[in-house]
C-alpha cells in the first residue's frame, strides 16, 4: 500500500485532497517497487 499526503492532513473526508506532485511521488514509489520486484 502506498500512502500520499493529503492537504491539511484530511483523510477519509469529502474534502480530502492530494496535490498532483504528491500523487506523482506516490506513483513513482509504486513504480520503483514493481520494477525492483520484476527484475530481482
Amino acid at each position: 500500500m502506498t500512502f500520499v499526503p493529503s492537504v491539511q492532513g484530511r483523510s477519509r473526508w469529502p474534502a480530502e485532497l492530494s496535490t498532483w506532485e504528491d500523487i506523482e511521488a506516490g506513483a513513482d514509489v509504486l513504480l520503483a517497487m514493481v520494477h525492483a520486484l520484476a527484475t530481482d
